[in-house]
């Protein structure tokens, strides 16, 4: 049985890794042209598919500006201030005003006047009245100045 001798490593320097000696110039070239560093974790990624590696590992869920109320001070806290919020909330409100929403229920609150959800007409009927009185001017004066003169004319 025949003994696999061991083969000298060299580092790639693309993407760090231990490669045969044999193949490290094959494999560089194919490193570097194929292959990207991905800015986030240092992986290597396939560089037609660092933009999917970036939305499926790295990208977050849902934007961090969004806000949820805090239960325990009435607040509205950004998400992404969410996890220091929760540690540190002791469910006094440090602000001096409270907060803008109508926590009532819906029975106490006052009935707001409903607006109406008409759309506004695209082109005003009064614009198209002009609209077309001018093009009838236009149409007469046209055909006033532009006659034909019939075969039967004695004129020239």
């Amino acid at each position: 049985m025949a003994t696999v001798s061991e083969e000298t490593t060299t580092i790639c320097t693309h993407c760090d890794r231990p490669i045969p000696s044999g193949n490290i110039d094959l494999h560089t070239v194919h490193c570097g042209r194929n292959l990207e560093k991905c800015k986030v974790c240092g992986d290597m990624v396939p560089k037609k598919h660092a933009e999917e590696h970036y939305f499926n590992t790295h990208a977050p869920d849902i934007c961090g500006n969004r806000t949820e109320h805090c239960y325990r001070c009435a607040r509205y806290i950004r998400l992404r201030d969410r996890y220091v919020h929760e540690t540190t909330c002791n469910g006094v409100s440090e602000a001096p005003l409270g907060t803008s929403r109508d926590f009532r229920p819906a029975a106490e609150r006052e009935p707001r006047p409903r607006r109406r959800d008409t759309p506004a007409p695209a082109f005003p009927k009064r614009h198209l009245l002009i609209t077309i009185a001018i093009t009838g001017i236009a149409f007469i004066l046209g055909s006033f100045f532009y006659q034909k003169k019939s075969e039967n004319s004695t004129g020239h």
